[in-house]
């Protein structure tokens, strides 16, 4: 189970999730269903606490898009202390626990992404 928790404009969400739906098949002999958390707008207590409830539900992975600052950087180091890994997606937490980050680097422009394929 890979748990994705997003707050984006739809467009983006509607992108990330046929992405991963187009992609999951091929990765056989694995198996991966996703729980799908996707959000236009919500507070960062409502992500802390989405976070949250899935290191009590458990997980093998969340990919994150969450704002950078302390209460998910402390969500993102909780999920990590329950031994779930955290990728986060498009807007980085550099700072937390995650085990790796996807997307543009802005600060020397360079793109991560090459590094899923």
């Amino acid at each position: 189970m890979i748990d994705v928790v997003a707050a984006a404009p739809a467009w983006f969400h509607t992108t990330v999730r046929r992405a991963l739906e187009d992609e999951l098949p091929f990765l056989l002999p694995g198996v991966f269903r996703t729980r799908f958390h996707l959000y236009e707008r919500w507070s960062q207590e409502e992500c802390v606490t989405r976070m949250d409830r899935i290191a009590a539900k458990g997980s093998h992975g969340v990919v994150l898009m969450a704002p950078d600052v302390q209460e998910a950087v402390a969500a993102v180091d909780r999920l990590q202390a329950v031994g779930i890994p955290v990728i986060t997606l498009a807007s980085d937490l550099p700072v937390s626990r995650r085990l790796a980050y996807v997307g543009i680097d802005n600060r020397s422009g360079v793109t991560a992404a090459y590094l899923l394929s």
